[in-house]
């Protein structure tokens, strides 16, 4: 990137003039908006063509994107694209699924109904559903539904393509299930639907025609007007933005309708347990897991047996594979192409137990990305340091495969726009913390005076740049525990046990825990996945894969599986450190991991001594601060700290610095070095405050 390249950028879906305005009238509006950017200490825009005329197709609209860009030039304003009418990316504002119905998120859904003794029962096709898929009997076990072998059905009925009715007679003497799997649209219901932007059908992001027509109708048309301004080109364009593409996943936001609405809907749909699904999902499945898919179709809504959670391992591993191939290698590829760095943000990325049903792996992801994203919602610190989650683990998949930068959707949106400027400048700079270092900001112009407004852009662009060069000191991995959501994963208000959410919660929570000891005491780490762990080598007892390496590995509670117990095995043959958390939950997966060389702890105490965090600490304070966010870089220069407090409240601790000599301490929000600090001396932080502390020959 070039220009500035640490600076805020602006988003500005459309400049504020009337759709039916003059062209000329259309520029100076664009061009005046600009200025007042410019003017606010912004480094550049984050844009797209006019949504309000004919999205993409009004040969004006692109007249002025085009004058934007040539005065984004002469006034030294980095530009991005930003790929879609609102969002979720993916629909071409409703043009892909339009251009083929075929191109639509579907899903699969569980009809059932327990059958007594000598009951005869039947379920309908319902309305607003498309095909049958597959329908079973089984006899109910004496342990319970959740004990049914689903390979083993009582009755088989021949539904595919058919949307006929199901009827038992029961004459086994035994309780019968019930159940119909069947194939709707993935709109009712769910986020295309319940939204803040507009009610729209969306894609099957697992369908490579689909996303092969979103280049067409989106991608293509860029390249067609702007291409040559791409930076591969030799433009200004830096990058496009995608935004929160997704699976359906579930159903969302009840209740919460857009005031935009393109594609009609019908609320007396009935909204059944569902799945992801679509046209390529069973022969993926059968290919990659060797197996098919229908005669275990059960296990992805009910059971707790070793089968059951290896079907469902299978299923949203192959959703995983499915989503990477079609959206995210093939816009990857698209975009190298023809010369534009790729960017964006997915959706719900701040809890894991989500991952399954809306993205997949997030390693397995973004890592196609040339700046993978984040998107933070809240400009309240303590919110921030909540979701410590979603910029540590985007980073770590940019520092596993060597990208350079990451990007954060930032704003106040959960606030209304209403935060303090301190808390303004502090949800940054604690993001910047955690591994992000592009921001996009969505935050309203009128948030802060422009004076205000000059120190935040100010702020956020010098501690990037001053936090940029080095390495980050990372003694730590945690293990990012996808397979095991994979694994319990069962859609809400259908069979499933309470006990798998449980298991979920359970692993989440030990995870969030592992974390939050960590950054608690001013230490960091990196979350790796299963692959990196497969294919990362050891050197003297240190782990290392792309850009992170890591002295010891942590193991949340977690389910564990042939791969990760040899994994680990030759980790710790190779001399790595791995430590496993014991919970009764996975009290026997913890055993299975010790067999294989893995140390046990059963709290966040015994994990702080195993792990040696103070010596390892770039500071120690007199008492761990559960709420300051240390991040240390590593290089020739020296070592630089930067503390943020994320919190309401002043820190005042006496500090050991774990580099000889004294440290300066510099001020992102006044510009300037505030004083020095020595081991044994007390560091002093206001709420939000944050500062750099420069080692020796380090400069301000």
């Amino acid at each position: 990137m070039s220009k500035n390249p640490f600076g805020a950028l602006r988003l500005i879906h459309d400049f504020p003039y009337e759709a039916q305005a003059a062209i000329e009238e259309k520029k100076r509006v664009a061009a005046e908006t600009l200025k007042m950017i410019q003017g606010l200490g912004y480094a550049g825009i984050v844009t797209n063509v006019s949504a309000k005329n004919n999205y993409l197709q009004d040969e004006e609209e692109w007249e002025v994107l085009r004058f934007v860009l040539e005065q984004c030039g002469r006034m030294d304003l980095r530009v991005w694209l930003y790929d879609e009418k609102g969002y979720p990316s993916g629909g071409a504002g409703g043009q892909t699924v339009a251009e083929d119905r075929s191109y639509e998120a579907r899903a699969l859904v569980l009809l059932h109904r327990l059958v007594q003794p000598g009951e005869t029962a039947e379920l309908a096709f319902p309305h607003g559903h498309t095909r049958g898929i597959a329908a079973y009997a089984y006899l109910v076990p004496d342990e319970g539904i959740q004990a049914i072998h689903a390979e083993s059905p009582y009755r088989t009925y021949a539904v595919r393509d058919t949307q006929e009715k199901i009827t038992v007679v029961n004459e086994s003497g035994r309780e019968l299930l019930l159940v119909y799997f069947i194939e709707k649209p993935f709109y009712e219901g769910a986020h295309a639907q319940h939204n803040v932007c507009e009610s729209r059908r969306y894609i099957d992001v697992s369908n490579k025609k689909a996303v092969a027509a979103f280049l067409r109708n989106t991608y293509q048309k860029y390249t067609d007007h702007v291409g040559d301004q791409f930076t591969g080109n030799g433009g200004g364009i830096e990058a496009i933005f995608t935004d929160e593409p997704s699976y359906m996943g579930k159903y969302i936001n009840a209740g919460l309708y857009p005031d935009d609405v393109y594609d009609p809907f019908d609320d007396t749909i009935a909204l059944y347990p569902p799945v992801n699904w679509g046209p390529d999902v069973e022969r993926a499945f059968e290919e990659k897991r060797g197996y098919a898919l229908a005669p275990v179709l059960l296990y992805l809504f009910l059971g707790k047996s070793e089968r059951a959670k290896q079907v469902r391992r299978d299923f949203y591993q192959t959703l995983t594979d499915l989503y990477e191939a079609s959206f995210f290698m093939q816009i990857a590829e698209y975009c190298k192409e023809h010369g534009l760095p790729f960017s964006g943000h997915i959706l719900l990325e701040d809890d894991i137990r989500l991952h399954p049903v809306f993205e997949g792996n997030f390693f397995s992801l973004l890592r196609h990305m040339t700046y993978p994203g984040i998107d933070m919602l809240s400009s309240v610190p303590e919110k921030n340091w909540a979701d410590a989650f979603t910029p540590k683990l985007v980073s770590s998949v940019a520092a596993a495969y060597g990208r350079k930068h990451v990007m954060s959707e930032s704003s106040a949106h959960v606030e209304g726009g209403k935060v303090s400027k301190e808390q303004m400048l502090a949800a940054p700079l604690l993001q910047l913390a955690l591994g992000v270092d592009i921001f996009t900001s969505y935050y309203l112009d009128t948030a802060q005076p422009q004076p205000d407004f000059q120190v935040w852009n100010r702020a956020i662009s010098g501690t990037a740049e001053r936090m940029a060069a080095g390495r980050l000191r990372t003694p730590y991995a945690l293990y990012y525990p996808i397979e095991t959501m994979n694994a319990y994963y069962v859609p809400e208000n259908g069979l499933g046990d309470p006990a798998l959410q449980n298991m979920m919660d359970a692993s989440a929570d030990s995870m969030s825990e592992a974390m939050y000891t960590i950054l608690g005491h001013q230490s960091d780490f990196r979350f790796v996945d299963l692959e990196i762990l497969q294919k990362g080598t050891c050197e003297q007892g240190a782990f290392r894969f792309g850009d992170i390496a890591v002295q010891a590995l942590v193991l949340p509670a977690c389910e564990t599986g042939e791969a990760l117990l040899k994994a680990v095995e030759r980790l710790v043959k190779e001399g790595l450190p791995v430590y496993a958390q014991d919970c009764e939950a996975f009290h026997a997966h913890c055993t299975a991991l010790c067999g294989a060389g893995a140390k046990a702890f059963r709290t966040q105490r015994e994990l702080v001594e195993l792990l040696e965090i103070p010596s390892r600490a770039p500071i120690v304070l007199a008492e761990p601060q559960p709420m300051l966010m240390a991040m240390c870089k590593e290089g020739e220069e020296g070592t630089r700290v930067l503390l943020v407090n994320s919190k309401d409240s002043a820190v005042r601790q006496e500090i050991t610095l774990h580099f000889a000599g004294q440290a300066e301490v510099y001020s992102p929000r006044v510009d300037a070095v505030i004083g020095t600090l020595r081991s044994g001396d007390i560091l002093q932080l206001q709420p939000y405050e944050a500062v750099i502390l420069l080692g020796p020959g380090c400069k301000a």
